[in-house]
């Protein structure tokens, strides 16, 4: 073996032994391509060294026919592996484009997928700040009539008229007889009271942010005992508390007709509708989206965690 032919091994052992490291993490991180440019490496590493220990090198050589055949002959050799690198950098450079291409695509996706998202969060938080209709007013009517319905005789009605007319003298001062209360108006009876005695009226959002784990019947039993000893606040949270909760009931009902139906004839039904539709457009809208997790956590980003549980119901009550 001449001297350049042992000069090229050893620099190529050199050369493995020092970016052998480098080698390795390639492997790793793209086989692939390090099982194509390893042999390609050994290749040219191969005929560069079969050349010089078979003709030599000398750069005294002044024979212009030596240099010409030379040249020609690593030209016709190295040419094949050369296209071969081309046109695997070529393959390189169109499969790098397009996983660009697929991440560009997926990040828009996801952003639509958000602001559409975001743009039906802004008009379900909008119609969470309205209050119930007059329609949604009557139905509760209807729902005290079920619950006592429901109760042995009278035992709902008759703890409802009993509740309204002690807060009354608890916290209006009225010693007035005792209000006759009709079965068909107590709750609008009961709305008045909340309202006189300063409670805000009730948004779809404090509806659906109403936590309890009681049935209005039985709520309105524990608050009517020991009624008396309790502190003017602690009576109109509960008596706010009542509201909502006979709200709650009587939305989910109406929902549950609605969807039986699949017809709302009267314009402020819908209104109260939207809530219910909206939240079930936005689970269904999560739900279809290739990106679940994402949208799920910015949906509950908008909301506290009793708003969220109680829109999570209202969707799980009314799925499209």
């Amino acid at each position: 073996m001449s001297w350049m032919s042992q000069m090229l091994f050893l620099s190529t052992l050199i050369a493995v032994g020092l970016s052998w490291k480098a080698l390795t993490r390639g492997l790793k991180k793209d086989p692939y391509s390090m099982h194509f440019i390893i042999p390609l490496f050994l290749s040219v590493a191969i005929i560069l060294i079969e050349y010089f220990d078979k003709f030599g090198f000398d750069p005294n050589n002044r024979n212009i026919k030596d240099w010409v055949d030379g040249a020609v002959y690593l030209n016709n050799m190295l040419t094949p592996i050369l296209l071969l690198a081309t046109i695997y950098l070529l393959y390189r450079t169109w499969l790098t484009s397009k996983q660009e291409l697929a991440q560009t695509q997926d990040i828009l996706r996801k952003k639509e997928d958000l602001e559409l998202l975001r743009s039906r969060i802004q008009l379900l938080n909008k119609n969470l700040d309205v209050t119930p209709s007059a329609y949604l007013d009557f139905k509760a009517s209807v729902q005290v009539l079920k619950n006592n319905s429901e109760t042995n005789e009278s035992g709902f009605l008759d703890d409802l008229h009993s509740v309204i007319n002690r807060v009354r003298g608890i916290l209006l001062k009225d010693s007035a007889k005792p209000l006759r209360l009709d079965a068909h108006n107590t709750f609008d009876e009961l709305i008045v009271l909340s309202a006189s005695v300063g409670n805000k009226a009730p948004t779809f959002r404090d509806i659906f942010s109403m936590q309890s784990k009681h049935h209005a019947t039985a709520y309105l039993r524990l608050m009517k005992s020991g009624l008396g000893d309790r502190k003017e606040e602690d009576i109109k949270r509960i008596l706010n508390n009542l509201v909502l909760l006979l709200y709650k009931e009587t939305y989910f009902s109406v929902v549950k007709e609605y969807k039986e139906r699949n017809e709302v004839s009267d314009p402020s039904k819908y209104q109260d509708m939207l809530v219910a539709e909206m939240a079930a457009n936005v689970r269904q809208l999560i739900e279809n989206s290739d990106y679940e997790d994402v949208l799920s956590k910015e949906y509950q980003f908008h909301f506290t965690s009793v708003e969220f549980e109680g829109l999570k119901a209202l969707a799980d009550s009314n799925p499209l």
